[in-house]
């Protein structure tokens, strides 16, 4: 149900990433690129849900975690307390055959979340100093809370 997507072939906005001096920086760079590209994912979810009692829709979010290295962990789809139907509605069980709503939201959508992706770490990039990055950051937060 989980797909883990290794993104190659963006070598000039990696080499940014590595340029900063600060790592802290190019963390949170990165964090609100994956809450970006994340709504996009949760977008997509939202359009091919299976719709009975509305509960699997409501229970639809985003988690980022971070991990104990340089990765940073996205979690798109049901909270816990529904993952395990939304498991049932994806695979199928014996007695019922599965419609694959994730696969076919992370299919239509995944391109549309890694433009979201680059293009929020590149606008973010192009701010030259500590207060024009944090209030491009606070913008963005505050945007997400918007939009969630």
């Amino acid at each position: 149900m989980s797909e883990i997507i290794k993104v190659n072939g963006l070598e000039e906005l990696k080499r940014r990433l590595e340029e900063l001096e600060d790592g802290k920086m190019a963390r949170a760079m990165m964090r609100t690129g994956s809450r970006r590209a994340a709504k996009v994912l949760l977008a997509g979810q939202q359009e091919t849900v299976p719709f009975e009692t509305g509960k699997l829709e409501g229970a639809l979010g985003i988690q980022v975690k971070n991990a104990q290295s340089d990765n940073l962990q996205v979690l798109v789809g049901p909270d816990k307390s529904l993952n395990f139907i939304g498991r049932f509605h994806e695979f199928g069980t014996k007695f019922m055959a599965g419609v694959h709503w994730m696969q076919k939201a992370f299919d239509s959508s995944c391109d549309a979340a890694l433009e979201a992706y680059t293009a929020e770490v590149k606008r973010l990039l192009d701010k030259k100093t500590w207060a024009d990055f944090k209030a491009a950051i606070e913008e963005a937060v505050s945007s997400n809370d918007e939009e969630a």
